[in-house]
């Protein structure tokens, strides 16, 4: 799907897991349908197949892709989650935002 993107292109993807709300929360990157629902796809078929909207969105879906899926974009969110994830772990609490190894700090196996 993030070749689609860099490429311009809007997808059409099913409904499930994080899709809509990880790769489709730019409507502009394209729409999804329901699963089990061949009318729905249908529809969405069609509507995507009108050349307009590639036309429309195609240079802005590229830029808007490569934006949000670049590296740097990708670790900055990275660091977010996991920041805010250390920080429910401490009760919400202060202290040090230093991660800790997941192997509970024995340096033996390395």
């Amino acid at each position: 799907m993030l070749e689609a993107l860099a490429a311009g292109t809007p997808i059409l993807a099913s409904d499930v897991g994080s899709i809509r709300a990880t790769l489709l929360d730019d409507p502009r990157f394209g729409d999804t349908f329901r699963m089990g629902n061949a009318g729905d796809l249908q529809a969405k078929l069609l509507e995507a197949a009108d050349a307009r909207l590639k036309e429309k969105h195609g240079p802005h879906i590229a830029a808007a892709a490569a934006a949000k899926f670049s590296e740097a974009g990708m670790l900055e969110r990275y660091e977010t989650a996991l920041r805010e994830i250390a920080a429910r772990g401490r009760g919400g609490r202060g202290g040090s935002n230093k991660m800790q190894p997941l192997n509970g700090g024995d340096d033996s196996s390395a």
